[in-house]
């Protein structure tokens, strides 16, 4: 059985205000995949002290999506370069629902992080 893995980026803000939350990124359909990750890059102003913080809602719909979230990672400046720029990989992450959606939160009350993406990486069996 082949492994088939795919990439889709849900979620790109040119800006996220320090101490706000992005909204809802586009729904990640689950079918059929064994697992995922999530990757997270953008620039995180060189003096923030705060980084960002992934969460995570399940739906077994793709419509109705739980009202408590059910998993959150957080990415520290310090894995920023010099000018910067991150990119941070989840750990690989089993689905327990059909569909989910992610938000992103700035954790600095004081600077915007910037070209944020993410990413989402399914690998299904085929």
């Amino acid at each position: 059985m082949a492994v088939l893995k795919t990439s889709q980026t849900i979620l790109t803000l040119t800006t996220l205000t320090a101490g706000t939350t992005s909204s809802f990124s586009t729904a990640v359909d689950l079918t059929k995949a064994a697992q995922f990750i999530l990757v997270l890059r953008g620039t995180f102003n060189t003096a923030a002290s705060s980084g960002a913080k992934v969460t995570l809602w399940p739906s077994h719909d793709g419509t109705d999506y739980d009202t408590e979230a059910w998993l959150n990672w957080t990415i520290n400046p310090s894995v920023a370069d010099a000018s910067g720029n991150f990119q941070k990989h989840s750990a690989p992450i089993s689905p327990v629902a059909k569909y989910i959606k992610c938000k992103v939160e700035n954790l600095d009350p004081t600077y915007d992080i910037s070209n944020l993406e993410l990413i989402c990486t399914t690998q299904r069996m085929g």
